[in-house]
């Protein structure tokens, strides 16, 4: 029995993403079994578009023996957006993130190549895909594709910060923030279909970015807890998205109740021109939700966009015997509201100066400890499709 996968206005037209089909010689007697149950449109989508056979191309006429996996693609026109379709294509494919396996990764080569002309490079070392991201640029490529996580997907952004080439993203991390914020599928094959439609569709927005020390971010950018959340989510180097998931849950407890509840200011923040005031912790982002902890959102800084300013959400305190109430409220977005919580709203500009160093995250990635922090905005910096 085929195990059947669709995609896009093929799983719409069937109402299912997965399906099984018995009796089918070829891929061509699996799409007439489907199109008798769906209609005759399911038909004329799935034989003008294209078909894999456990993670390789292949035809309608491809055969069947009854065990394999059939993944139905429906075709994807072409044509003019906010850009051209893109010409030459560069993935960039991170073979040690939590999700990136090589049979996925295989599949979605292929998919790509099927479209564009591609080439293929896998990061080695951290910053490696910023040094590929410049390459591309000088190499007159047209869109940069990451798999990986969004650590990866940063260092790209700033390999490719003020040219024209697009970046597109993939999932393939713990968290995938970016790529969810796009409202692309969290599956990768999945998330590949949605990308190809939107690259050749034209699809793709002009955003800014963040920035410190030279340094751009797409996200957010942590003074305090999440910082240090991220840096003890290091040290246990976690293999495995569920490995990561605990990790990241041990060490908000252990910052929020035992280092940050109940502490006295020790950071004083300016944003923009308006007064100082003192903090705990700052989170400055560019997104709503500003992460997410499994599936549920952390609506950190819920008025946030990724074609606006930075926004900063500045808390001066946090009660111990508050503790359980501001959990709730940093999922439904509440935070902003609370006594004791400053929220600045499109921001240029955010400056953190620290009484004692504190830890520092950028896109999830953390940088280490400053005494002293400027947070800018660079508009109109990147394509990404999406």
């Amino acid at each position: 029995m085929a195990r059947v996968r669709l995609f896009a206005a093929l799983r719409e037209a069937a109402g299912a993403s997965r399906l099984e089909v018995d009796g089918a010689a070829t891929v061509d007697d699996l799409v007439t079994t489907l199109t008798e149950r769906f209609g005759g449109r399911f038909g004329e989508i799935a034989r003008a578009g294209s078909v894999v056979v456990d993670g390789e191309r292949a035809e309608l006429a491809t055969r069947l023996f009854g065990d394999e996996e059939v993944a139905l693609l429906p075709p994807v026109s072409g044509g003019m957006g906010a850009r051209p379709r893109p010409q030459r294509v560069l993935l960039v494919a991170n073979p040690v993130a939590r999700t990136v396996s090589r049979p996925v990764l295989d599949v979605i080569e292929k998919a790509l190549a099927a479209d564009f002309k591609l080439e293929v490079d896998e990061t080695r070392s951290r910053g490696h895909a910023t040094e590929l991201a410049e390459e591309a640029v000088r190499g007159g490529y047209d869109m940069v594709v990451v798999f990986s996580g969004d650590g990866t997907i940063n260092e790209a952004v700033n390999g490719l910060v003020g040219s024209d080439v697009a970046l597109g993203v993939l999932p393939g991390g713990a968290t995938n923030v970016l790529a969810r914020v796009c409202g692309m599928p969290n599956d990768p094959v999945e998330a590949t279909s949605w990308l190809i439609g939107a690259a050749l569709a034209g699809r793709a927005r002009r955003l800014g970015l963040g920035h410190i020390d030279g340094r751009y971010f797409v996200l957010n950018c942590g003074a305090g807890i999440d910082a240090e959340v991220m840096a003890r989510v290091d040290e246990r180097q976690a293999a495995s998205r569920s490995q990561y998931e605990r990790a990241a849950l041990s060490a908000a407890l252990r910052a929020a109740l035992g280092r940050y509840a109940g502490r006295d200011p020790f950071l004083t923040v300016q944003v923009d021109d308006e007064p100082p005031e003192e903090a705990i912790t700052v989170f400055t982002g560019r997104t709503d939700p500003y992460t997410f902890f499994k599936n549920a959102k952390l609506r950190l800084t819920p008025l946030a966009r990724l074609d606006g300013g930075l926004d900063a959400t500045v808390v001066q305190r946090m009660p111990r015997r508050s503790a359980p109430v501001i959990a709730r409220q940093v999922f439904s977005g509440g935070l902003i509201k609370r006594k004791g919580v400053r929220y600045h709203h499109d921001a240029a500009r955010v400056e953190i100066t620290g009484a004692a160093p504190f830890p520092v995250q950028v896109d999830g990635d953390y940088i280490g400890e400053r005494d002293r922090l400027s947070i800018g905005l660079r508009r109109d910096s990147l394509w990404l499709v999406a």
